[in-house]
């Protein structure tokens, strides 16, 4: 819920109290400036404040969906031997999509890509998640990573996921889009000749 609150110099600062809800395992305030009071300089620094303050919560979603995957699995029975084998005996990893999908509102494709992606991020990938949670690459920059590494021989994503975080910034520390993080991209394709 979003409530307003007066900063010690009149300004009314929009502000989130994320201990509203009882069910909630959010603790504590968030507020900033109302924008319409900000300069263009002020306003960039909000921008840049709020993409932190993402990139943060971002890596503690990844790390509790990869916790949600390992949860399911270490609750579940373990599956007796006259029962059929079901999602090529994987159930707690479709347990735990049918379960985050729900939760999230989420198609289970949706779901199933968020748990791939977490439980890479929480082992083999740990260094791309700490690059998220410190606000140094993005989402898209991780799944662009992510996916490279996947399609790499077993054993060389760790050293192309530390490549790849160093290829995220130019050789003069600005940050490259999303579309350009570690590999360059194909030409474009030519129109067909009639």
């Amino acid at each position: 819920m979003e409530v307003m609150a007066v900063s010690g110099d009149g300004v009314w600062v929009p502000a989130v109290d994320f201990t509203e809800r009882e069910d909630s395992l959010l603790a504590g305030t968030l507020s900033v400036p109302l924008p319409s009071f900000l300069t263009a300089e002020e306003a960039l620094g909000v921008v840049e404040s709020a993409g932190r303050v993402i990139a943060w919560a971002t890596s503690v979603k990844m790390r509790a969906l990869a916790r949600v995957g390992e949860a399911i699995g270490e609750e579940s029975p373990p599956r007796a031997e006259n029962q059929p084998v079901r999602f090529g005996g994987d159930e707690a990893h479709a347990l735990a999509v049918s379960e985050v999908s729900t939760a999230c509102a989420l198609s289970e494709g949706t779901a199933a890509r968020w748990l791939n992606d977490a439980g890479d991020l929480a082992t083999s990938q740990w260094e791309v998640l700490e690059a998220v949670e410190d606000g140094e690459i993005s989402e898209a920059h991780a799944r662009i990573i992510l996916d490279q590494a996947r399609s790499l021989p077993a054993g060389q994503s760790e050293t192309f996921a530390t490549m790849a975080l160093q290829r995220t910034r130019t050789r003069h520390g600005r940050r490259r889009t999303p579309d350009h993080p570690t590999a360059p991209k194909p030409p474009p394709s030519e129109p067909p000749a009639f």
